[in-house]
């Protein structure tokens, strides 16, 4: 599995340094990127891909932010295989389904 994710609902304005920054904390980033993109009504929204060195950090990420707010924007962390175009998820205790 890559130990790649995605977070949806950053704010827009949001730089990609920011995100790396925001991350850090949880374990070694290997990339941080934002993607701007228009949703279904024609409003702008964030996307971040960060890439991480562990699946053990991307644990910490995952509790840390998915489904918590970052300046009045739910957040929400999905983990995928980039490569494999599979998605893998956390179950309860943290352990990978």
């Amino acid at each position: 599995m890559s130990n790649s994710l995605l977070i949806a609902g950053l704010p827009i304005l949001l730089t990609e340094r920011q995100l790396g920054d925001m991350i850090w904390p949880y374990g070694t980033v290997v990339s941080a990127k934002i993607v701007r993109l228009r949703n279904g009504k024609g409003r702008p929204v964030a996307l971040g891909l960060v890439k991480m060195s562990s699946p053990v950090g991307m644990r910490k990420v995952f509790t840390a932010f998915d489904g918590n707010m970052l300046n009045g924007h739910h957040l929400y962390v999905s983990f995928r295989d980039w490569e494999r175009g599979s998605r893998a998820r956390f179950g309860e205790k943290g352990g990978l389904l």
